[in-house]
């Protein structure tokens, strides 16, 4: 019965992934895709077999990883690439995963990685390899990432799945936490330096939150927060990540965006937030945030100046009357105003 429950489950998640693709102009060609997909996974389900999986154990993205689920994958500097690692160690096209017998669906998965000819090598397990069959546990190099090869059974994919998941994203907002917001912020910030990309940031948080729980109830504030969440995640580009900073506070990573940009898109956000209906048991709430925007400049020496700047300029919109977005040299300005006068 357990494994009955495992391969419905599976079959429930692959038709919600089925129907939202279906639901966005999906044709009945690229169903068959997604079915033969479905298959597979439930034939391995059943059979206990083992898939490969790739996670990134130092350097880049830690923690994330990624399934070999196609006949070849290409990991490279190239934004077509499969796996895209922007490092400047790494050649456009750098390594290539060839899953050998991606027909057979009940086998054990059997990848090969071929270096296709870049600048510094590929390594496995320390030694530099042109062609190499992986093993579980190996660990490859390409350029200054470190991967981790493994196999695992669909069922423990899933749970590890769930698992970061639960590490990784605020449970009553469904944006990603305090932590991950962190790891990616520095991230971010050490790959704009690197190439001289523009990056920015906005810190912002709900006006009068407190005294809104004391009238409503924690419940309400709770459904506010929600519906935040969701109205944020619907206001951002696939490559911005937003984030549950703490408590009432929110932050948001605008990659490849300079100050005007990121201007616009707080001043965006919040008239979406002032304007939308918070509706909870018949009672229409009212909500407004405050943000403070921070971009890299030459007074930015690190992540955390970042975030400082950008916390200084949220403290400023607060003081300045609230519902209102403030940048960081607005409080450097004001500043030397004040101790002009």
């Amino acid at each position: 019965m357990a494994g009955s429950g495992a391969a419905l489950s599976l079959r429930t998640c692959w038709g919600d992934c089925l129907r939202n693709r279906l639901s966005q102009g999906v044709t009945m060609e690229d169903h068959t895709v997604v079915d033969d997909s479905i298959n597979r996974a439930l034939e391995a389900s059943k059979a206990g077999v083992q898939r490969p999986i790739l996670i990134i154990l130092d350097g880049g993205d830690m923690k994330s990883r990624f399934r070999i689920d196609d006949r070849e994958m290409i990991v490279g500097r190239d934004v077509v690439c499969s796996i895209t690692l922007a490092d400047a160690k790494v050649s456009r096209q750098h390594s290539k995963f060839i899953y050998k017998n991606y027909d057979q669906v009940d086998a054990h998965g059997e990848v090969v990685i071929k270096d296709m000819g870049s600048t510094n090598g590929t390594f496995v397990n320390g030694k530099k390899i042109t062609e190499q069959l992986l093993c579980d546990r190996d660990k490859i190099l390409i350029g200054s990432t470190l991967f981790g090869f493994f196999l695992r059974d669909e069922s423990t994919l899933k749970a590890d799945e769930t698992l970061m998941r639960l590490a990784s994203y605020d449970s009553l907002t469904g944006l990603r936490n305090r932590a991950i917001f962190i790891e990616e912020i520095r991230r971010e910030f050490d790959r704009a330096r690197r190439y001289g990309r523009p990056l920015s940031m906005v810190m912002f948080d709900i006006d009068h939150f407190k005294k809104f729980n004391d009238s409503y109830g924690h419940q309400v504030g709770d459904h506010v927060l929600k519906e935040l969440g969701t109205l944020i995640g619907l206001s951002c580009r696939s490559n911005d990540l937003p984030a549950r900073y703490g408590g009432e506070e929110f932050a948001l990573i605008l990659p490849e965006t300079g100050l005007e940009n990121a201007l616009i898109k707080a001043e965006r956000l919040r008239k979406a937030i002032m304007i939308h209906a918070f509706d909870s048991d018949a009672t229409r709430l009212s909500v407004t945030v405050s943000l403070g925007v921070s971009t890299m400049d030459e007074g930015i020496e690190d992540s955390d100046a970042l975030i400082k700047a950008a916390d200084m300029a949220l403290y400023r919109a607060k003081e300045g009357g609230r519902n209102r977005v403030c940048w960081h040299h607005q409080v450097d300005e004001d500043s030397r105003l004040s101790e002009a006068s």
